[in-house]
């Protein structure tokens, strides 16, 4: 590695905006990801009666979290997604707030971890 360059410390200028066309790259694909061929689970799912547990595996890299999140745009819902790697303590964190937000709670209600 090239000290003199500070690669150790940080980035050139051509990574760093490499870096920030990804970031923006994977935002804008976010938000055109198209449900294909899962009508017939979106329709299982839409059938069942509330209250319900789905659990929903398979294949990674086959649809699931599509599949959840536009089956969740037509009602009420709270989705958190589990990062394995995130202390306990800071998943609790999130997930109180997350969950204030759903129920519409004010700011100053927090939930003790």
């Amino acid at each position: 590695m090239d000290v003199q360059r500070g690669w150790p410390l940080g980035a050139p200028a051509s990574v760093s905006f490499y870096v920030q066309f990804i970031i923006i790259t994977s935002v804008i694909i976010m938000a055109v990801i198209k449900l294909y061929g899962r009508e017939r689970e979106l329709g299982l799912l839409r059938g069942l009666r509330e209250p319900f547990l789905a659990v929903v595996y398979g294949r990674r890299r086959v649809g699931k979290t599509a599949l959840v999140l536009k089956f969740l745009e037509e009602r009420p819902h709270l989705y958190f997604f589990v990062n394995p790697r995130k202390p306990s303590r800071l998943l609790l964190e999130e997930y109180g707030e997350a969950l204030r937000k759903a129920a519409g709670l004010p700011g100053y209600v927090r939930f003790a971890s």
